[in-house]
């Protein structure tokens, strides 16, 4: 499997225990139990069966973030009620926040009640939006196999 590759959720299971790297001589296999999206960082996240996965990590994960009102970024490490709030993606390919479309006044308003007035929510796609657990998303010369563990995907 390769960038742009979809992983999918019941193609990838091959054992019923955790990934381990394995000693030599030894097999390794992997469990995926399940896959999650953050659309919008540091609020929940949705279960998904099927992702992309590109050299940043999953699609269409923590592309929308929270801005203080002097520009810096707002987590749920500081802000916990933010963790109520749901990012989800839309059959249209947009971030939604707890039902509404993320630019929407509605969405701001649930996340300036969460993270306090003159919140702002951006669109942003560098890879600095992974700034804990960045996935690890290159595939080494011997392989073309992933692992997804805690916090991200690594070759094998």
């Amino acid at each position: 499997m390769g960038l742009g590759a979809a992983v999918d959720i019941t193609d990838h299971v091959t054992s019923t225990r955790p990934y381990s790297f394995g000693a030599a001589g030894r097999e390794d296999l992997m469990f995926v139990k399940e896959l999650w999206r953050y659309p919008v960082k540091s609020m929940a996240g949705e279960q998904v069966q099927k992702i992309e996965l590109t050299r940043a990590g999953f699609a269409d994960d923590r592309k929308i973030l929270v801005h203080g009102p002097s520009g810096q970024i707002i987590t749920s490490r500081t802000h916990h009620r933010l963790l109520g709030l749901k990012g989800t993606l839309g059959d249209d390919g947009v971030a939604y926040i707890s039902g509404h479309r993320w630019d929407s006044p509605e969405a701001l308003e649930l996340v300036d009640d969460a993270a306090g007035p003159g919140a702002q929510l951006i669109s942003y796609e560098g890879v600095e939006r992974f700034d804990v657990l960045r996935y690890w998303s290159q595939p080494t010369a011997q392989s073309s196999t992933w692992a997804l563990m805690a916090g991200g995907c690594v070759p094998i």
